[in-house]
């Protein structure tokens, strides 16, 4: 797959790249930049410059440390916010998956923050 380009594109590749993670690591809070890159590999996309493919799974320092070595003004919790609302409105509520309950505590601990 090439780079995605569609909001339902980047939707597919973030599960298809969580789901390689927690098989091939073990459910983690957050996981290397390595490791994803390698999820994504065996997903067939490459994830350089996917920040927010990043911003889903690494923690905000991992993600700093990929923004600064690229010279981007990539924003962890902008990127972090939209990827869980847009993965939280494309389903109904009965399909809540609890694996996905540490990213949206941290992301409501950002909102909650940020009022």
């Amino acid at each position: 797959m090439a780079r995605p380009r569609s909001t339902e594109e980047k939707l597919e590749v973030a599960r298809k790249v969580g789901a390689d993670l927690v098989r091939q690591f073990g459910k983690k809070k957050y996981y290397s930049k390595a490791m994803i890159n390698a999820s994504a590999r065996r997903q067939g996309v490459n994830a350089d410059g996917m920040y927010w493919l990043y911003a889903l799974y690494t923690s905000a320092a991992t993600f700093e440390e990929i923004r600064q070595a690229a010279n981007s003004d990539a924003d962890y919790n902008a990127l972090r916010i939209e990827m869980v609302h847009l993965i939280q409105s494309r389903r109904p509520a009965a399909a809540f998956d609890l694996s996905e309950a540490d990213v949206l505590l941290d992301v409501l601990e950002i909102v909650l923050d940020w009022t």
